[in-house]
């Protein structure tokens, strides 16, 4: 049951980054974009802004990042009126090209997909600095070149892990027997990591005898 419901927290946390993401990133400098055209032309009217996305490797129907991501960008069509595109990754051989391209195309903002596609928009940023980037889960501080024309969205992640764990614990704690709560991270990255503060002493509060 603990290992059901810390599942389910890191899925509806995951969810709601991500669903958010795509269209937080566009809101954001669809905002300063908008606002920038509207005093160069005296006016608030304007084309609608080219949003493109990089996927990371896998289908746009992964139930993860892609998915979630993607709809983040629907959303944003819906809502802001945006022009979106996608292009999917099929290697990490195609981070580079797939940014290019858009770059090339003259797209108001370019998103990358996860921390996976750190070096390939540090490249493509640097190579065209007049394109704008965003990326997930990387900290533009953190990239090679530190390209100015690039935003990392970072959350914290050590605060949902925390939830996670203590959701864990009061399902642990309904449970006969010694109480505990373990916790698997995925591949190891700077949000594996930073999650796992969270989630490791979270259990002590409502199992005080459970393990971690």
């Amino acid at each position: 049951m603990a290992g059901r419901a810390l599942k389910m927290a890191q899925g509806r946390r995951r969810a709601g980054w991500l669903a958010a993401a795509g269209a937080a990133a566009v809101a954001l400098v669809a905002g300063q974009l908008a606002a920038g055209a509207g005093a160069a032309s005296g006016s608030g009217a304007g084309k609608a802004l080219r949003i493109g996305l990089v996927t990371d490797v896998g289908q746009l129907n992964d139930r993860g990042f892609n998915q979630l991501a993607y709809g983040g960008l629907r959303e944003a069509e819906r809502r802001l009126g945006v022009e979106g595109r996608v292009l999917q990754s099929v290697s990490s051989a195609d981070y580079v090209p797939n940014m290019a391209s858009l770059a090339r195309g003259g797209y108001d903002l370019i998103i990358g997909v996860g921390f996976a596609q750190g070096d390939a928009v540090d490249t493509v940023a640097t190579r065209y600095p007049r394109s704008r980037f965003a990326i997930i889960d990387v900290d533009q501080a953190d990239l090679k070149h530190r390209p100015k024309n690039v935003r990392g969205l970072l959350f914290r992640e050590q605060e949902v892990g925390y939830l996670a764990g203590y959701l864990s614990a009061l399902s642990e704690k309904r449970r006969r027997g010694p109480d505990v709560v373990g916790s698997v991270g995925g591949m190891r990255s700077r949000r594996s990591t930073a999650s796992s503060p969270g989630t490791e002493p979270a259990p002590v509060w409502p199992c005080p005898a459970s393990g971690s």
